[in-house]
């Protein structure tokens, strides 16, 4: 990949395994620092998200924490959070370098890089100033939309920092729909959960499903956070509209139009 701005296609994170330009695929694994708040491990969530929004099929799972997964790296991978193994000389070329500009960020600042491997290749990496940076990094790729990097005054492909004001919090659609209202959502069983009857809300006549939901937890622990993100996945797939972002900071009760998903760990 030579430029961010293809992330979400086939020259970027995508893939195209029968080669009549429709993802089907991925072609990278998300490696998530496990030494990282849940602020920052909620920023997968939201990738996962469009993950599964882009494209028609995935394997599970797509992420991997740091623990082994610097030993055994995929073909194009993905670093993710302040902390993370592969966050050393060992792995990226010039990573100070990459260090440098990080921790020269403003708080709340974001920082999303093509790096090259040591190994040969490129990966990407997805850091920040700060846990609030990162996840604002996370966000706003789970949101972008063609030339937004342009919109925002980004000059280079192969890096970005982000702040919050540049990050998109609306709707986004895939393409496979057209805009619709949202009905209203009924009570529904969980042999439903992925149709127009459950967390899916369809217009009479319409193909699109439009779904915005929140995960919320208490603790946000890393099972949690493997749960969620496989979730937001399997989500995104079904939907041709997304609501980002996906989660929430902690568990809320007040009413709005979103459905609400509550994580519960054993930890």
């Amino acid at each position: 990949m030579d430029h961010l701005q293809k992330i979400w296609t086939i020259d970027g994170w995508l893939s195209d395994s029968n080669h009549d330009g429709v993802p089907d695929g991925l072609k990278t694994r998300f490696i998530l620092g496990r030494n990282n708040s849940a602020l920052v491990k909620r920023g997968w969530i939201e990738l996962a998200g469009r993950l599964g929004l882009e494209s028609t099929a995935v394997s599970f799972p797509l992420m991997q924490w740091d623990d082994d997964a610097v030993e055994d790296l995929p073909e194009t991978p993905v670093f993710i959070g302040i902390e993370n193994r592969a966050f050393c000389e060992d792995v990226i070329s010039d990573w100070d370098r990459y260090k440098r500009k990080r921790n020269g960020l403003l708080q709340g600042q974001g920082y999303i890089a093509i790096v090259q491997l040591q190994r040969g290749g490129t990966g990407t990496i997805v850091t920040g100033r700060d846990s609030a940076g990162v996840y604002q990094a996370c966000l706003f790729l789970a949101a972008m939309i063609e030339n937004t990097w342009q919109d925002l005054g980004m000059q280079s492909g192969m890096e970005w920092v982000v702040a919050p004001e540049k990050t998109r919090t609306d709707v986004l659609d895939s393409g496979r729909g057209r805009q619709e209202t949202r009905k209203g959502a009924s009570g529904f069983g969980l042999e439903s959960l992925f149709t127009d009857s459950g967390l899916f809300q369809r217009e009479d006549h319409s193909l699109q499903n439009q779904v915005r939901i929140r995960m919320q937890s208490e603790s946000w622990l890393d099972e949690e956070i493997e749960t969620a993100g496989d979730l937001a996945m399997r989500i995104g797939l079904e939907a041709t509209k997304l609501d980002f972002p996906i989660t929430a900071e902690a568990v809320s009760s007040s009413e709005s139009e979103q459905l609400t998903i509550m994580l519960q760990g054993t930890g």
